[in-house]
């Protein structure tokens, strides 16, 4: 996973997904958490084919096509007009932020889990077994395949959500107002794991202004008369 900025400073993140060289499930998350923060994902999905003798055939993913066409499809059955790729994005991001938002403020309840569970997520996440050759012989892997970028975003919401991996435990966001991105914990050489704020600036700055507002608070307080 590479990360660039274009010339109006928006960060992307290039990725390149293949049968060869997958993006890991730490990928995805963390792809997802940089959507979440406003990043552009760059997703060249590499789809693999194998034949008969072990030879793969690319093929490149339909991306934002993708989106369209299936956008076009619910927009037909619900009998209203077609949203544009760049709209189901901001909704998307949208949505991402206060699912993630929820997962480090809120955790989930017997409610939540009666309306996530037993869903069929084919084919928007499509998991391809294979055996992959590894030093020590051969192992079975799975292969994610997305038809677009919000695919994938999808994909990094469940693994976020699922509670038998370890990544809902390491999400954080930074409590700076001004802030608000989210972030892995950053665990020191020593001490406790920083939780509340992305960097060691957006700490100290956080920390001046409740000084500010304790300060301020004590000068308005009344001032007690002599008994």
């Amino acid at each position: 996973m590479e990360r660039r900025k274009d010339k109006l400073k928006q960060k992307i993140i290039m990725l390149r997904n293949t049968a060869v060289e997958p993006l890991s499930e730490a990928d995805i998350v963390g792809a997802t958490l940089e959507f979440a923060n406003g990043a552009m994902l760059d997703l060249r999905d590499l789809v693999a084919v194998f034949d008969y003798d072990s030879e793969v055939v690319l093929d490149p993913c339909t991306g934002d096509e993708a989106i369209e066409k299936a956008e076009a499809l619910f927009a037909a059955e619900m009998m209203e007009s077609p949203r544009s790729v760049e709209q189901l994005r901001r909704e998307a991001r949208t949505f991402t932020r206060d699912r993630l938002h929820e997962i480090v403020n809120r955790p989930m309840v017997a409610e939540d889990l009666d309306g996530i569970t037993d869903q069929d997520l084919f084919p928007y996440i499509n998991p391809r077994p294979y055996l992959r050759k590894v030093p020590s012989g051969i192992t079975l892997a799975f292969y994610y395949s997305f038809v677009s970028d919000l695919s994938l975003v999808r994909l990094g919401e469940i693994l976020f959500e699922d509670t038998e991996r370890p990544f809902h435990k390491k999400l954080c966001q930074c409590q700076l107002p001004s802030c608000g991105i989210f972030f892995f914990e950053v665990k020191p050489s020593t001490g406790r794991p920083q939780r509340r704020y992305c960097s060691e600036k957006h700490m100290l700055e956080a920390h001046d202004n409740n000084a500010a507002k304790r300060m301020k608070k004590k000068r308005s307080a009344p001032v007690a008369k002599p008994k």
